[in-house]
């Protein structure tokens, strides 16, 4: 089992970071909305209040994305 999620990542921690810092984005931009669609905005409210920026989880999302894109590009390739 742990094999298989090791594998999932590339054997890479750096793309494990990255997805984390996607995912991390993804709720933080689109989490306020989810939180609103069902009805409880005093939890859409605080969210938004712990947001620095609310370009931040956009940042994070495109920074995730980069990196990845990026390692896999490296992963499997003998060091020079």
């Amino acid at each position: 089992m742990w094999d298989k999620i090791k594998a999932a990542f590339g054997r890479s921690l750096t793309i494990l970071v990255a997805r984390a810092a996607t995912v991390w984005g993804a709720v933080t931009t689109y989490g306020p909305d989810w939180a609103a669609q069902i009805s409880d905005p005093t939890t859409s409210d605080k969210i938004k209040q712990v947001l620095p920026n609310p370009d931040v989880g956009k940042w994070l999302i495109a920074i995730g994305i980069i990196v990845e894109l990026c390692r896999w590009r490296t992963a499997g390739k003998p060091n020079a």
